[in-house]
């Protein structure tokens, strides 16, 4: 390729980029282009000879005959701005005869990169906060499921007491019925068995008393039986939402662990 041909591709490099850009030509002895960015002005100029520029990657590629490429960070950086530098050898007929090296700012480019490390380390942070969150929801879905359990076993408890009360109820009827066949069969006896009918009578009394505590006992357990049920109902669908809620937690960790892998794949190619 000659280098007059390269020359004249220089100043049209500048149109091709969004990126501020400066461009440079040169010959084994000279500075034949020279196209400064203001924001990258290096001060380089037509005709300049090229030993000016001994600490430069142009006059290195001129002595290796390799292409180099630097990266200028915007603290070490004299335009205050990132740029990288690349230096590609000019050759004819398999001679090195020059070099163009072309200065791009990074700014844009690093800009997006800090967004992508803010961003990475914004999903990190929520990833922490949902594995923190999922484990809680564990945790609750597992106590909800243990009060399930339990109110269940009050409520046989309540229905083993219904069981009970049935029981009394019925000895107290039978109990009447005694003392009723007491007192006919004390009246038959008259005088003799007047003893045995006050007897009777009590036990007749106990029978009636006995049922209506058992009455009220039966009211009693039947609105907490009620209460129970109302309960067990309760701690039923907690038990179902915290699991389902358990469910969907893990499912968004993993989400934002998938994210969080992606946002770190993308800053560090950014980083290659």
């Amino acid at each position: 390729m000659k280098i007059d041909h390269v020359a004249s591709i220089a100043p049209h490099l500048q149109e091709w980029y969004d990126q501020d850009m400066s461009v440079f030509v040169a010959n084994q002895d000279l500075v034949l282009a020279a196209y400064n960015n203001p924001r990258l002005d290096l001060g380089v100029q037509i005709g300049d000879p090229i030993e000016k520029y001994k600490s430069t990657i142009s006059y290195k590629v001129l002595l290796s005959g390799e292409k180099i490429v630097a990266q200028v960070s915007k603290e070490k950086s004299q335009f205050s701005i990132p740029y990288v530098a690349i230096s590609s050898p000019i050759r004819e007929d398999g001679e090195l005869i020059g070099v163009i090296t072309i200065v791009i700012s990074t700014e844009k480019y690093n800009a997006l990169l800090e967004i992508g490390e803010e961003i990475l380390s914004s999903v990190e942070e929520i990833y922490a906060s949902s594995e923190n969150l999922s484990a809680q929801s564990e945790e609750l879905s597992a106590t909800a499921k243990t009060m399930d359990d339990e109110t269940l076993h009050v409520k046989n408890d309540i229905m083993h007491v219904t069981d009970i009360t049935t029981a009394i109820k019925r000895i107290s009827q039978q109990s009447n019925i005694l003392g009723i066949n007491a007192s006919i069969e004390s009246a038959r006896a008259g005088e003799q068995g007047r003893g045995f009918g006050v007897v009777a009578g009590e036990i007749r009394k106990l029978a009636v008393s006995t049922n209506d505590s058992v009455i009220t006992i039966e009211q009693d357990v039947f609105e907490v039986q009620s209460s129970v049920s109302r309960l067990v109902e309760s701690v039923r669908q907690l038990a179902t939402v915290s699991e389902s809620q358990a469910q969907g937690v893990t499912e968004l960790t993993q989400a934002l662990n998938q994210i969080s892998l992606m946002a770190q794949k993308l800053v560090e190619l950014g980083k290659i």
